[in-house]
């Protein structure tokens, strides 16, 4: 789309325990500068998690949200389709399951829908990967 973002985004997070079951929260604002007449957006999402089988296995949850400033001067649509349009917004909500197969590696598989969205494909999205823990 020969765009150019430059996306500043403050990321906070705590972790915390209910009754003796580990939790944590994040949270995050973002401001997108998109170039080449694309409107800036802004996003923001939120995350919990808990681990439910201690260091074997994981349940997050997000919402999360991209809103156009509608600064720009593009169409809304473009030749391409709406994956590289001008003005998406969306509410999507997500979660993903992870399991530690040994200390340092593991499995993952997420699901991610939309609640609301506008110039935006709204299927669900399903992925699997295989992580690695360096901490």
């Amino acid at each position: 789309d020969g765009e150019f973002n430059q996306l500043i985004q403050l990321n906070l997070g705590k972790s915390f325990n209910i009754y003796n079951q580990s939790f944590y929260g994040k949270a995050y604002l973002g401001f997108n500068n998109r170039t080449n007449d694309f409107s800036d957006q802004i996003t923001t999402g939120i995350e919990f998690g808990t681990q439910l089988i201690k260091n074997k296995f994981w349940l997050i949850g997000r919402l999360n949200t991209i809103q156009s400033l509608h600064n720009g001067s593009l169409n809304a649509q473009n030749s391409q389709g709406s994956i590289f349009a001008n003005n998406i917004e969306y509410v999507g909500i997500g979660g993903e399951a992870s399991y530690y197969i040994t200390k340092k590696l593991g499995v993952s598989l997420n699901y991610s829908s939309l609640l609301s969205g506008k110039i935006i494909a709204a299927n669900p999205s399903i992925s699997a990967g295989v992580f690695l823990d360096i901490k």
